[in-house]
């Protein structure tokens, strides 16, 4: 029975985008001016947060 009830993590890797970095991601997905591309997106969180992320994870 106390198997049943544990709460167990899903398998895969953590995420590497979080905290307040993804706020931020978000807020900007959403801000009119947004993104032109994904590309954008990885040198944006290269260039301005240090999270080195390749465009496949963006996409």
């Amino acid at each position: 029975m106390a198997g049943l009830l544990e709460i167990k993590k899903p398998p895969g890797q953590d995420r590497t985008i979080k905290g307040e970095v993804l706020e931020l991601l978000k807020a900007k997905l959403n801000s009119p001016e947004g993104f032109g591309s994904y590309g954008e997106i990885v040198s944006w969180l290269s260039k301005n947060h240090g999270v080195d992320v390749s465009y496949r994870m963006v996409h």
